[in-house]
């Protein structure tokens, strides 16, 4: 930087020392050394002038605050299925928790030589093998199935001494 170029730093922070302290009414000076000729003093205006306001508004604003409902928490509940003769559910036999109020669908399938005769407690259709059932309480359904019996096979006596005579075709 030239001596120039030095002279107008000096002379612009000058400036500027003596309009922010000048500002508070305090005398200023280039040193402790100073002269008149290089002092100044900055008087505040005798009248007041009021500044314009400005009103700063944010630059996103947030939702109002809303109130969640409570959390509703549903009851769990607990199906028993059980099978009475041979054969499988569906779900599987024993005790299983649902949330209240749940429609689930259960079916019913025989063993070989077994037939699927109906189901006990409260399901939708008691006869069909598979049906649904509404778990709102703690409940138990059984699957009955029912050995499939045959009749015994007939057996006729062997003809003994039959007097016909035999069929000539005429």
């Amino acid at each position: 930087m030239g001596r120039g170029d030095s002279m107008k730093s000096l002379a612009i922070v000058s400036i500027l020392l003596i309009v922010v302290l000048g500002a508070f009414g305090t005398a200023c000076s280039s040193g402790s050394n100073s002269n008149p000729t290089t002092s100044a003093y900055y008087r505040a205006p005798a009248t007041t002038q009021s500044l314009p306001t400005t009103t700063i508004v944010p630059a996103t604003t947030l939702p109002p605050t809303t109130t969640q409902p409570p959390a509703t928490t549903t009851a769990m509940v607990i199906l028993t299925l059980a099978v009475a003769g041979t054969g499988t559910v569906s779900p599987a036999v024993g005790a299983h928790s649902y949330s209240q109020g749940t429609v689930l669908s259960i079916s019913a399938t025989p063993a070989s030589g077994w037939q699927f005769a109906g189901w006990t407690g409260t399901v939708a259709d008691s006869k069909a093998s598979t049906t649904t059932v509404t778990v709102n309480a703690n409940q138990s359904v059984t699957a009955t199935f029912t050995q499939v019996t045959t009749p015994p096979a007939t057996t006729l006596p062997p003809s003994a001494g039959c007097d016909c005579p035999p069929c000539d075709g005429g």
